[in-house]
């Protein structure tokens, strides 16, 4: 019988308990704790809090991925996905303790795995998250850089300059996708904080644009990021007939997804099935990388580290400098504001 606390909501009074199924010796008994609260966000949290270490520090990598899985603000049925997902992390690392993970390891864990690299990549990139989310909770110190398998750059998919005017001119006819393409291109931002993104994220003022984590719980800070001419001037044309306070909006409502129109748009452009609404966030950073723009700044400018960008994108890098803005230039020379016609298309 499992002895891992789990969520359990009372029928009667809404509360939420910690409840786990133990054996005292001479049979199973289910032990309950009271979380203090009705709301399953907190439920959650406190859940994580009450499966961290004893003494503060987490013993083995095992006590990490629990504490991780515990702590997501997600559906039961994503936690259990999140269990099989790092079942092949657990087995390898989880009897180790923190300190004792390094990159030799991983790749040994990456020679011992008989699946594509694609889900090595996944399950190290898994691996990162729970070493962070230990460091968060002050759970390890254990700071491995941990680069993924191979390292190999020839998979990294961009657009050219050319495909990407391509892809604005059969987006054009479709507002929010038009933006959100430019959005992405500028941004370097993942699809999911595009979407999320609203116009109280948006500061004219300063020229910023802040991108908020997905949950209060991520480890994650904002990305705040300068505008340019050319994203300030799509943003301000946007603002002139925004209807909602999501920047990306569609028939007065917010978008929950562009894939549909990117896919009919991409294919219409004449560009490859691999290319996917993430490859614009390799896109921007490739461009900046190929200008020359120090790894120190583009770390800043996209909100992550060094190692990431210097291991995934090095190879493009060339010795001159750059700046960061700029980059649309030369992208929608042929818009024409006066002979702009919103056509609704599906998202």
């Amino acid at each position: 019988m499992s002895r891992e606390w789990k969520l359990w909501k009372h029928p009667e009074n809404g509360n939420w308990y910690a409840v786990r199924t133990e054996h005292n010796g001479k049979r199973y008994v289910t032990k309950r704790r009271s979380l203090g609260t009705d709301e399953a966000s907190k439920a959650r949290a406190r859940l994580a809090e009450l499966e961290a270490p004893a003494n503060g520090q987490a013993e083995t990598i095992a006590q990490l991925i629990d504490h991780w899985i515990a702590g997501k603000d997600a559906a039961a049925k994503y936690r259990k996905k999140l269990q099989w997902e790092t079942a092949a992390l657990r087995d390898f690392f989880g009897a180790l303790h923190p300190s004792e993970v390094t990159p030799d390891l991983a790749k040994q864990f990456a020679s011992s795995r008989d699946v594509n690299k694609a889900t090595v990549d996944k399950e190290i990139r898994l691996l990162r998250a729970i070493l962070s989310h230990g460091r968060k909770y002050k759970l390890t110190d254990a700071d491995p850089y941990l680069p993924a398998p191979g390292g190999n750059p020839g998979r990294l998919e961009w657009l050219t300059r050319d495909d990407a005017r391509r892809l604005l001119a059969e987006a054009e006819s479709n507002p929010h996708l038009h933006l959100f393409i430019r959005l992405a291109l500028f941004s370097g931002q993942r699809h999911s904080a595009i979407l999320r993104l609203k116009w109280s994220d948006v500061d004219f003022a300063s020229n910023t644009i802040s991108f908020t984590p997905a949950s209060e719980t991520s480890n994650k800070r904002a990305a705040k990021q300068h505008m340019d001419a050319d994203i300030k001037r799509d943003l301000l044309r946007a603002r002139e007939f925004a209807t909602t306070d999501h920047v990306i909006e569609y028939r007065g409502k917010p978008v929950s997804t562009v894939r549909q129109g990117f896919e009919n748009a991409r294919d219409r452009a004449g560009l490859r099935p691999s290319i996917t609404r993430h490859v614009l966030k390799h896109t921007a950073v490739s461009w900046r990388v190929q200008a020359g723009v120090s790894f120190r700044k583009l770390a800043a400018f996209f909100n992550t580290s060094e190692k990431i960008l210097e291991s995934v994108y090095g190879h493009l890098h060339p010795e001159h400098l750059s700046e960061c803005g700029g980059f649309l230039n030369g992208l929608d020379d042929s818009f024409d504001d006066s002979t702009r016609k919103v056509v609704h298309l599906s998202p």
